[in-house]
């Protein structure tokens, strides 16, 4: 890998300097993080990892597969944050909680251990192909990413709150692929293609088909992540709904 003051960079939103490794964007600042994930993460066999573009169902496919595989009574996901119930990677190695991550013990027998990230399938780490472990990837039209973006980054990291970036600027920058873990399409190409290859071990979900045929979907998803009694759909999407 070229030394970081090589590596091509851009200013993301106005605000953040990002650069290019292996035809992706990543935030500078996090460089180390992303570096940490690829040589220290240790997948398990039976590990589920959830996989997206930002602003595409991230949090609604954690609220999902953790209903899926939680046979509780109790509805954990009414107390718990699903960000916190399924931890993003990335987000634990930047926190420092890697250790805690990676050293806690096994789920209990028959419960996987869920983890989700945005990182792009080229970026994974080989053990994730070799592990055996699963990877559920959910897609969205672009139109309907660049919007939700647009909102989430103007609120969280414009330069000048009294200048909110334009709707002009953001279009350029999703067509340009500058952006964290972009372009865009090659992200979604990636995944897309592995589960070509390996229906078995990747799934790719459409957060359109989630929206048009919900119960469809979440048995889909039930029968890929080895649900192995009947799971209760009306249940699952009551307590995964976003609303």
């Amino acid at each position: 890998m070229e030394s970081q003051q090589q590596l091509p960079t851009e200013l993301f939103w106005g605000r953040h300097e990002i650069c290019q490794i292996e035809g992706f964007w990543y935030l500078t600042l996090n460089m180390d993080v992303a570096a940490a994930f690829r040589s220290e993460f240790q997948p398990r066999k039976d590990d589920i990892l959830l996989a997206s573009f930002m602003k595409t169902g991230t949090t609604w496919l954690k609220a999902l597969c953790y209903n899926i595989l939680d046979e509780q009574e109790d509805d954990i996901l009414a107390s718990q944050n699903p960000h916190d119930a399924v931890p993003t990677l990335e987000i634990a190695f930047f926190r420092d909680q890697v250790q805690q991550l990676l050293l806690n013990p096994p789920p209990p027998a028959g419960r996987s251990r869920l983890l989700h990230t945005h990182f792009p399938y080229s970026y994974l780490p080989e053990k994730v192909r070799s592990s055996g472990c699963k990877l559920v990837y959910v897609s969205r039209n672009p139109k309907d990413t660049l919007v939700s973006m647009w909102h989430f980054f103007n609120k969280n990291l414009k330069a000048d709150p009294a200048r909110p970036f334009t709707m002009e600027s953001a279009v350029e920058t999703f067509c340009s692929g500058a952006m964290p873990k972009g372009p865009f399409y090659e992200h979604v190409v990636g995944y897309w293609e592995e589960s070509r290859k390996r229906p078995d071990q990747v799934l790719f979900l459409k957060y359109e088909d989630l929206c048009r045929n919900p119960e469809e979907q979440v048995r889909k998803l039930a029968l890929f992540l080895g649900r192995k009694t009947s799971v209760d759909v009306e249940k699952v999407l009551w307590r995964s709904s976003l609303c």
